[in-house]
């Protein structure tokens, strides 16, 4: 087999002489799969062929490509139609959240994750591919920045598992017959963290804006497609979709830190725009045809708010009483379809709706879940050890795949964080459950630098809280690195290795020999429901679920409880590097 590393660069102005010379000068310009990109000044499109030449003269028929200057191709004696697809597809992915261009690609490439006949020896040739985009000035930023960039891990040009996929391809059918019928349809998407639920909403929603726009490219559908895609075999459903004007879709996304993650990465992508995210509040304002809900779990109910009369201004507006709840105020107007993204487990304060408050939601909705575990390494063997640890189910956890700790000492697992956060340059963080004192005068910037968290309550680890419980940069700005966050900074991202502090509110009871929560010792007055010990546990249990589902390649555990400690080394059997 050739060398994959030697991949040759031919480079053509975008016109009728520069696609003549493919023909003429070019070995494999006709008859071999080939990628190239077109680029102009601020935008570019990404795609690979069997036929460079005759692809080219297509190109220059098209009235939107008219703004590209240059043709690039990328040759190598190893393509094969599998390499060039996914090969398409990672450019597309990379030069997309790079920012340097703005894409015209329509369909995202490969859309389906498959394998393909030595598939890791292509990641060093795309390596090698991108390094040479650098040097080309096609491309600004490395790879492992743009891994740890928001627009990359929420990208609509993702490729999808086949369980997301299948979960794409319902929606498109279901909206079709809802539009075709004159329906009002609802939809409920089930998830466990780490499912993908949001890079699935956005992917949804910018397919539906394609086909809206007429953008989308159907010439290549039973390449990108699997052959047995209801959608190929439903084309009447999508041209019903495409035939619709000022169809109106709004993207509800309930958490006030991460709705303006998604404005960016809407702003980012060509067809989407930041105006259709929008908060529960805003459904009011305007018809919509098509809502799609993310993390519907943490819609709220009149319930400890710190601005009731906003709450009812809604309530009166849309002529519903007020105690009725967000999920409610979805509702109150009729439209073709809503979809919802919903995960029980996720809901972690007393202002989240409850889970009953789903249930006539639930009634006639069609119901599609999502199985596939993509956020973290560990896979659903690890989600399932999680959930079978916090429901007090004797259960021992070990793996390669998966980079889980249990730290006797706090600060060693502080620096094992910090040695992760600068090997995989950034997106390392230490997060804890709400159990020391916070309030808003010590989160004013006057107090920046008072250390509020006093990890063992005996003085020798003292830290900060993250500035702002609602501050997205958490995540993202390294001048947050050595701060501690919470379970309202996080939900809803991805960290590469997370720190998670068990702290003073959870113990492990020898006697009951079980898991068990102090709920005297929980701080946050949202997370306390009056009268319900038991409600309060769950949401104290399911906080701590979200921390430990954040990491993509690993998460380190510190117990405060030292019999915690040791229950949870006996359970995690994984041996641990030396990070001193």
């Amino acid at each position: 087999m050739s060398d994959l590393t030697n991949t040759k660069y031919r480079q053509f102005p975008f016109n009728t002489e520069g696609a003549e010379k493919i023909k003429t000068s070019v070995e494999k310009g006709q008859n071999w799969p080939v990628v190239y990109i077109l680029s102009g000044d601020t935008e570019a499109y990404v795609g690979e062929t069997n036929n460079a030449y005759k692809r080219m003269g297509q190109h220059l028929e098209n009235k939107k490509r008219s703004v590209m200057k240059s043709i690039l191709l990328l040759l190598n004696d190893s393509f094969n139609k599998s390499a060039t697809l996914d090969i398409e597809n990672k450019l597309i992915q990379f030069m997309h959240a790079d920012g340097k261009f703005q894409l015209q690609n329509e369909n995202a490439g490969q859309s389906v994750q498959h394998n393909y006949y030595q598939r890791g020896l292509y990641e060093q040739c795309f390596q090698d591919i991108w390094n040479e985009l650098k040097r080309k000035k096609l491309a600004d930023k490395t790879l492992y920045e743009i891994r740890n960039s928001e627009i990359f891990k929420y990208s609509p040009y993702k490729e999808l598992t086949e369980d997301q996929f299948t979960c794409v391809e319902s929606l498109l059918k279901l909206t079709g017959i809802a539009l075709e019928q004159k329906l009002s349809k609802k939809i409920v998407v089930h998830g466990g963290a780490g499912t993908g639920k949001t890079v699935l909403a956005i992917y949804f929603i910018k397919c539906l804006i394609d086909l809206l726009s007429r953008n989308t490219n159907f010439e290549d559908l039973d390449e990108i497609l699997p052959e047995d895609s209801p959608i190929l075999q439903s084309a009447q459903l999508v041209k019903v979709i495409r035939d619709r004007k000022n169809l109106k879709i709004a993207f509800v996304v309930p958490t006030p830190s991460f709705r303006e993650t998604v404005k960016k990465i809407f702003k980012a992508t060509k067809g989407l725009k930041p105006s259709m995210v929008i908060g529960p509040n805003d459904i009011a304002k305007k018809d919509y045809d098509i809502v799609i809900v993310d993390e519907a779990h943490r819609l709220q109910r009149r319930k400890d708010l710190v601005n009731y009369g906003a709450y009812d201004a809604v309530c009166d507006e849309l002529g519903l009483p007020h105690e009725a709840t967000q999920l409610d105020w979805i509702m109150a107007k009729q439209r073709a379809l809503t979809v919802i993204f919903y995960d029980a487990k996720q809901r972690v304060k007393n202002t989240d709706m409850l889970e009953e408050s789903f249930k006539s939601f639930l009634k006639d909705a069609d119901i599609i879940n999502l199985s596939t575990q993509l956020r973290i390494q560990g896979g659903n063997e690890y989600i399932k050890f999680i959930n079978d640890l916090f429901n007090n189910m004797k259960t021992t956890y070990e793996s390669d795949k998966y980079d889980l700790f249990v730290f006797d000492d706090y600060g060693e697992m502080e620096r094992a964080i910090q040695q992760q956060n600068k090997k995989n340059e950034g997106l390392c963080r230490i997060v804890a459950g709400i159990s020391y004192p916070y309030s808003t005068k010590m989160r004013d910037k006057v107090a920046k630098k008072k250390l509020d968290v006093d990890v063992d309550g005996d003085g020798k680890y003292l830290r900060m809280w993250n500035l702002g419980f609602n501050d997205p940069t958490f995540i993202t700005d390294e001048e947050h690195k050595d701060e501690i966050g919470c379970v309202y900074t996080c939900q809803g991202y991805d960290l590469n290795y997370a720190g998670v502090i068990l702290g003073p509110d959870i113990f492990y009871n020898k006697t009951t020999k079980q898991i068990d929560i102090h709920i005297e010792k929980c701080t946050d007055r949202k997370t306390k429901v009056r009268d319900n010990d038991e409600e309060t546990k769950m949401n104290i249990l399911h906080q701590y679920l979200v921390l430990l589902t954040r990491g993509i390649y690993g998460t380190y555990i510190y117990a405060v409880d030292k019999d915690l400690r040791d229950y949870l080394s006996e359970c995690i059997k994984t041996k641990k590097e030396n990070f001193n």
